[in-house]
């Protein structure tokens, strides 16, 4: 059985703004529409599929992935924030701001490979943890596993504070049979 690490971030929402975040140009950053799901969809799947910290199950995972985009568009407008590069969206983050989440990052940013290192992921999780303030939350989480680019660059800036997790689902039991 492979014994994955899962970590939980929480973020004192209070020190992040509630709005005002504002992409570099040619980047513009907003919420989903809803015949934006397909869209978004690829753009997690393709984000998790090129992050090795995932390889390992991404098979496995990928149903949980498209079934966190479908719950984030289950909402009006859908609990989404992307970014566009002219029509095209490269970053994707899909929340939960439901105040009982044990994971309001649902997909975490999610930037297409070849928009990596700009600054994107960032960008969209400060826009993320600046939606889930305007709806309310006092705190934030999000669930990663360890190693992965999140992990080790993303969540811990806007003071996230990392914890270990033991979450509902088990891909390990999956992959094990």
């Amino acid at each position: 059985m492979i014994t994955l690490a899962w970590i939980r971030f929480e973020w004192d929402l209070a020190s992040i703004s509630t709005g005002g975040v504002r992409a570099p140009s040619p980047f513009v950053i907003g919420r989903a529409e809803g015949n934006d799901l397909d869209t978004v969809r690829k753009v997690a799947t393709n984000a998790f599929g090129m992050d090795t910290g995932w390889s390992d199950i991404q098979k496995a995972f990928a149903a949980t992935i498209a079934k966190s985009v479908g719950t984030g568009f289950s909402k009006d407008p859908p609990d989404c924030v992307i970014v566009r590069h002219g029509r095209r969206i490269i970053a994707a983050s899909v929340v939960n701001s439901g105040p009982g989440a044990e994971n309001h990052l649902t997909t975490g940013p999610c930037v297409l490979h070849e928009y990596r290192g700009r600054g994107i992921g960032t960008l969209l999780l400060e826009a993320s943890l600046s939606s889930l303030r305007s709806a309310g939350l006092q705190n934030a989480y999000g669930l990663t596993r360890d190693k992965t680019v999140a992990a080790r660059f993303l969540y811990p800036k806007f003071g996230g504070f990392r914890g270990h997790w033991a979450p509902d689902f088990e891909v390990a039991q999956k992959l094990a049979a």
